[in-house]
């Protein structure tokens, strides 16, 4: 018996699949075959150390509730959960009545609590009353996960029974990965799983839980294809080195931003984004909120708006709003999106993909950039051509003291300079920060601001290093350019 990590065809042999050996199985003490609904859950300790890669990667368990009473645990889990849509993933039984070769998912919704005709406390149920959506057999075993706030996947349950697949009235059953939280902990702890070097108890606790995760190829959870990375293309390449180091801005050089995107909606300049891979464009939320897709049309190596053929202009394919997007008219919370092209774009010299930043990353003082076709003064018109804008970033807590201060969140950045700054018709447009090597990647969305270019008032957008996660699991199908 064999770990596959890194796996999506398995009737296909792919050189990013790593297969490991098993050291030894860890069965929780109260399974019994007999009954198999109560703690349905195992560990496995691999032969050796797992590298993580771009295939591979780690899932997050939940935070671990402070009431550990049974009954208790498996309230407190349906509570937390009840309503809420997860994902899962496998190679089961699809609707051929054969083993899928490529990695599936589905998802389903957690039942509220006593609306599930099976009572354990120890699993819970998901499913829709119709049917149709649910895992079967060959997916044991493989997770129940939801998006959490910060928009990475947790692990919540585990595949473990069900009556029929995609019956009605007949949900799966899932393990309570919640309730087995202190089971879990101990026995990685006692069994060296991890390395921790704690000087409290509760530091061995949050060292665990950072350091045990569930093997889970995250990449694949929106999408029934891994990404790819293509070696042969490079992101973040202007067409040309600006001569000079929106408002207050100059015109760009045509084309010397080959991401930039322009959105338009019924034929009108609505937003600005950027290109990131061959078929996702990253803007902001507010600029697709209550849209439909139909009504947006994406501009592509674009640089006058009133010449529009000589660039692209693609429909918009799908969608994808931040789960946590909200407003409150002043300013936007999780302020990100993503428009999806119907078709992959191949990339030519006036169109390519910028970079992403790292995760951790910290731009405070460095300079940046950016671009769009906004108006080019406070309550002015439109640009016709595309224009560009350098400003310097601020730190967190020098713009908590600026007259927006009350205003900011955590997951927002601030850049500003004299008589110089994104506005309307910018939105959505990258923050474009420029690296020694002469990359630009986009560390920022142009999300809100006060007025254009007023003093005491920078511009805010969305910090784009706490969105990463997000934003690959929602283009696992796309072809990012190598980032070198």
């Amino acid at each position: 018996m064999k770990v596959v990590l890194g796996e999506h065809d398995i009737c296909q042999s792919d050189v990013r699949v790593v297969k490991f050996s098993i050291e030894k199985f860890i069965q929780h003490p109260s399974y019994k075959a007999s009954r198999r609904l109560i703690a349905d859950i195992m560990l496995v300790k691999l032969n050796m150390r797992v590298t993580f890669n771009q295939y591979i990667r780690p899932v997050c368990l939940p935070k671990e509730g402070k009431r550990r009473n049974i009954m208790l645990a498996r309230v407190n889990t349906e509570a937390r959960y009840a309503g809420r849509t997860g994902y899962v993933l496998g190679w089961g039984v699809g609707d051929s009545d054969n083993t899928s070769c490529v990695l599936r998912k589905t998802s389903l919704v957690v039942y509220k609590p006593g609306t599930c005709a099976f009572t354990a406390f120890r699993v819970f149920c998901a499913g829709y009353p119709e049917g149709k959506h649910d895992v079967c057999s060959g997916d044991s075993g493989g997770p129940f996960q939801v998006i959490n706030a910060q928009g990475r996947y947790e692990l919540i349950g585990i595949v473990s029974s069900g009556i029929a697949c995609g019956d009605e009235e007949s949900p799966g059953l899932y393990s309570d990965v919640l309730f087995a939280l202190p089971w879990i902990y101990e026995e990685a702890y006692r069994d060296s799983m991890f390395y921790v070097k704690p000087t409290t108890s509760r530091m061995i606790r949050q060292a665990l839980a950072v350091a045990i995760c569930a093997l889970l190829i995250l990449d694949v959870a929106q999408s029934r294809k891994l990404p790819n990375v293509d070696r042969t293309c490079d992101c973040g390449r202007s067409n040309e080195d600006v001569a000079e180091r929106i408002v207050g801005g100059i015109l760009a050089a045509p084309h010397v931003f080959p991401w930039i995107v322009a959105i338009f909606h019924k034929g009108a300049l609505h937003c600005g984004g950027a290109l990131i891979n061959d078929r996702y464009v990253l803007t902001a939320g507010h600029c697709i909120f209550k849209m439909k897709k139909k009504d947006l049309s994406l501009g592509l190596g674009i640089h006058d708006v009133q010449k529009l053929e000589e660039g692209l202009i693609l429909p918009a394919g799908q969608l994808i709003i931040h789960e946590e997007f909200d407003s409150d008219n002043l300013h936007d919370f999780n302020d990100i999106a993503l428009i999806k092209l119907k078709e992959p774009i191949e990339f030519t010299q006036d169109i390519k993909p910028v970079c992403l930043p790292q995760k951790g990353s910290d731009y405070t003082g460095h300079d940046v950039k950016v671009a769009g076709w906004g108006r080019v003064k406070n309550n002015g018109g439109a640009s016709r051509y595309l224009r560009q804008a350098s400003l310097k970033m601020m730190s967190y807590n020098t713009c908590k003291k600026t007259k927006i201060g009350n205003h900011l969140e955590k997951t927002m950045i601030c850049a500003y300079a004299d008589d110089t700054d994104a506005c309307q018709g910018d939105s959505g447009g990258p923050l474009l920060f420029e690296r020694d090597s002469g990359k630009y990647e986009t560390i920022g969305v142009v999300s809100w601001g006060m007025g254009c270019a007023q003093r005491g008032y920078p511009g805010v957008y969305v910090k784009n290093t706490d969105y990463l996660d997000w934003i690959y699991s929602h283009t696992t199908d796309a072809i990012y350019c190598m980032d070198k």
